[in-house]
């Protein structure tokens, strides 16, 4: 059944009719029971099913609407069990995908990694990241003006630079002053190559989160507060720094694991590969994994010609697809 989605995107019945479809994955409704695996991944995380719906009145709205849209547009006319189940799967798996690292248990021990093309990339991996950091509802903003937030969330608000020099102090504080505007809003900063020392120390007397990416999509923080909010999650950083809601005692969070830089990590790996003088008499298979680390590599160096000018934004996206083709 084609229907406009403009005219549908602004139907006066589809608030109520999302509402309707949260209550029964949340709560269950008539023969329809809460969805199983959205309850166990609600008490993982520790977030009642109340609270969660009041969440998803505010996340993505828009794609909770084109979920029930295209539920709508697949069925026939008067097809309504079959309308409610499509509408109940894909809310379901968008209720599961923003549950994901919401559980420091369930987040893994490594972020996500994602190749990153141009600033926008780079935005959509950077909300992606923090979704893992433990900011749930962490959204890249749209397109456009931004006002100085690259990735917003109810607790937090992150900035993007993918910028080929370091970035310097007054780029924090701007971001900083961005932050208290939102309402005190955790500041977390991202960028490709790195911090001066200023900006490092500013941050720093800030307990200011600060992390630098690559364009293979891997993270590495930059300062100590960077690595206390990946070690420990967003709530015990914040619940540490009084910034959650209703305030706990500060937990002792301990010190955090001391992790390389990124090109400190590319550096490490280059002297195994130098102290290694033996010569294998087969060469043996490129595992996925080295694969993907000469991959990144290569991406990087791609990068790097493009910050020096060598080669342009449409030079480089056509090098970097032959690489991943």
């Amino acid at each position: 059944m084609e229907i406009d989605w403009e005219a549908f995107r602004n139907a006066k019945a589809v608030p109520s009719l999302l509402t309707a479809a949260w209550d029964r994955i949340l709560f269950g409704k008539g023969k329809d029971k809460p969805d199983l695996q959205v309850a166990n991944a609600l008490k993982a995380a520790e977030i009642d099913p109340q609270t969660f719906k009041s969440q998803m009145g505010s996340y993505d709205v828009d794609e909770q609407i084109r979920i029930l849209w295209k539920a709508n547009t697949e069925t026939g006319l008067f097809q309504w069990a079959r309308e409610r189940e499509l509408t109940s799967a894909g809310l379901t798996e968008f209720a599961l995908e923003y549950l994901k690292y919401a559980s420091p248990e369930r987040r893994g021990s490594e972020p996500p990694t994602r190749y990153i093309a141009d600033a926008n990339d780079a935005e959509l991996a950077a909300a992606e990241f923090m979704r893992w950091l433990g900011f749930p509802d962490a959204q890249a903003s749209p397109v456009g003006p931004d006002g100085g937030i690259d990735v917003s969330s109810k607790q937090a608000v992150g900035q993007v630079k993918d910028y080929g020099k370091p970035i310097g102090r007054p780029e924090l504080q701007q971001h900083l002053g961005v932050a208290v505007g939102e309402g005190g809003k955790l500041p977390v900063f991202f960028a490709r190559s790195g911090y001066t020392n200023q900006a490092l120390e500013w941050a720093n007397e800030r307990d200011m989160p600060l992390y630098e990416f690559d364009l293979a999509g891997s993270w590495a923080p930059s300062n100590t507060a960077g690595e206390l909010l990946w070690s420990a999650g967003a709530d015990r950083f914040l619940k540490n720094r009084g910034l959650a809601g209703e305030q706990s005692p500060p937990q002792d969070i301990g010190d955090p694991p001391i992790r390389p830089r990124l090109e400190e990590q590319g550096a490490a790996g280059a002297q195994d590969v130098a102290s290694d003088s033996s010569e294998p008499e087969e060469e043996p298979a490129i595992s996925s994994e080295e694969s993907g680390a000469g991959l990144a590599a290569e991406i990087r160096a791609l990068g790097d010609l493009r910050d020096s000018g060598v080669l342009d934004d449409e030079e480089f996206r056509l090098a970097k697809k032959k690489l991943l083709d």
